[in-house]
């Protein structure tokens, strides 16, 4: 099944049944992604219908490539979600629906002329979600900032003679 530029999955002349998805697209087709990721995005899975309704499942896979907030070190880190959602032709859903953020929403609402399913800001979403909070390279993951830096903690440190001001000034105050 082909995604267009904007990831919309046809589902025109879909009855009864399911439609493979298995696509790759570019991260400048996905508006506002963020910069971490440069290489294609892996998308397969499947859209099945029954009746009035869509159920869709998607796997989302790439490499982002991120900066160790440790070592500040380049480093890659696989990017592997999944999305399901249900879609159902009706039109007043859809209407009511319709501007609204639809992340938590269990049933999304599709007017029964529609043509395809835009699943551009749940990708989007998912791959933000997907990078990691804390970014450290994995040949430091399991280090102190001790190990990877021991030149930093060997020894006594110089106290910085530009806090000698703001010492006395707290030692006034005690």
């Amino acid at each position: 099944m082909h995604l267009g530029h904007d990831l919309r999955i046809d589902i025109a002349g879909l009855e009864h049944g399911s439609r493979a998805i298995d696509h790759e697209v570019e991260p400048s087709g996905i508006k506002d992604l963020s910069a971490e990721f440069l290489r294609p995005i892996l998308i397969t899975g499947s859209v099945r219908r029954v009746n009035h309704r869509f159920y869709l499942d998607i796997r989302i896979a790439t490499i982002a490539d991120l900066v160790c907030d440790r070592s500040l070190e380049p480093y890659t880190e696989s990017v592997d979600r999944q999305i399901s959602a249900v879609y159902e032709l009706n039109g007043e859903l859809a209407q009511e629906q319709r501007g609204q953020d639809l992340a938590d929403v269990d049933i999304r609402g599709l007017y029964p002329d529609a043509q395809w399913i835009d699943v551009s800001e749940d990708v989007r979403q998912e791959l933000m979600l997907g990078l990691p909070m804390k970014r450290i390279a994995p040949q430091y993951r399991e280090q102190s900032i001790e190990q990877i830096f021991p030149d930093l903690t060997a020894g006594e440190v110089e106290p910085d003679s530009r806090w000698e001001a703001l010492e006395k000034l707290r030692g006034k105050q005690s």
